[in-house]
């Protein structure tokens, strides 16, 4: 992860801007040359997800996709959990 906010600072993608209450933190927020981009990526996004769920009925895309959103909630949880230990 910090590989890839370091790529997207250097592209002009994210700024990051220290926490002023925790100096280990930061605050990352898009830039606007990532805002204008915003829309040609999410249909290059959407585009791939369609490819990869080709084959896939509708029902196993609705599954697919409920289960890797408990997925992510479940390790969100992992995550903050761990911060707070």
């Amino acid at each position: 992860m910090a590989q890839m906010l370091a790529r997207m600072e250097r592209d002009g993608l994210i700024s990051r801007t220290r926490d002023t209450a925790d100096g280990r933190s930061c605050h990352i927020a898009l830039t606007e040359l990532s805002k204008a981009r915003l829309p040609e990526a999410c249909v290059v996004l959407f585009e791939g997800n369609r490819e990869a769920l080709i084959d896939f009925t509708d029902e196993e895309s609705d599954l697919f996709i409920r289960l890797l959103t408990r997925l992510i909630l479940n390790l969100d949880r992992i995550v903050t959990r761990g911060a707070t230990e």
